[in-house]
């Protein structure tokens, strides 16, 4: 995993995804969604070959998939503009096709979201304690899936704690939040499940 992580300076409210049709990963773009509402960032996917104007952030993205008794993702490139410029790129690649690993057949989602985390990690919002929005705007001919993904912190059961424990963890041991963001972020944890 490659990543170029945005500058703390940018304030990225939405992100324009560029439709790519010779994407063969095919939960990619939702993935990509949900990981940047996660972030609270709004995402919009465009089809259309100009863009709107209120779409100073663009994503553009490329992925590979491979088979092995089933399909999995082996490569996926993302670009992050403002107004052409790059601004943070990110890249996931395995090695080898994957080789012996079962790990190769691991979803999308868990081999994507920590380079989208490496990419977002100096926006001030990336520790998830903001409300997040529900929904993806959209242009173009598009999906217009929703996403439901929650505010981070707000936790129901035992089992949820324990999984937003882990994944807490888990952007620790990548370096992508610091040991005192953790400790934070467990405190409220821990106070949202008395």
């Amino acid at each position: 995993m490659e990543t170029t992580p945005v500058s703390a300076k940018e304030s990225i409210a939405l992100t324009c995804i560029r439709f790519n049709p010779d994407n063969n990963v095919d939960d990619l773009v939702t993935v990509i969604q949900a990981r940047f509402q996660y972030h609270g960032i709004q995402t919009m996917v465009v089809k259309d070959a100009a863009l709107p104007s209120q779409c100073h952030y663009v994503l553009e993205y490329t992925a590979d998939r491979w088979w092995d008794l089933s399909p999995y993702m082996v490569d996926a490139k993302l670009t992050l503009t403002k107004d052409g410029v790059m601004i943070g790129s990110g890249h996931y690649h395995l090695n080898g096709h994957g080789g012996l690993d079962l790990d190769k057949w691991a979803g999308t989602a868990s081999k994507l979201d920590p380079v989208i985390d490496g990419m977002l990690r100096n926006d001030p919002r990336s520790t998830g304690a903001v409300p997040l929005p529900t929904s993806n705007v959209a242009v173009g001919e598009h999906d217009t899936t929703k996403f439901d993904v929650g505010l981070a912190g707000n936790v129901s059961s035992k089992d949820d704690l324990y999984t937003e424990l882990l994944k807490l963890d888990d952007l620790r041991k990548k370096g992508i939040i610091t040991d005192a963001e953790f400790d934070a972020q467990k405190r409220k944890l821990l106070e949202s499940a008395k």
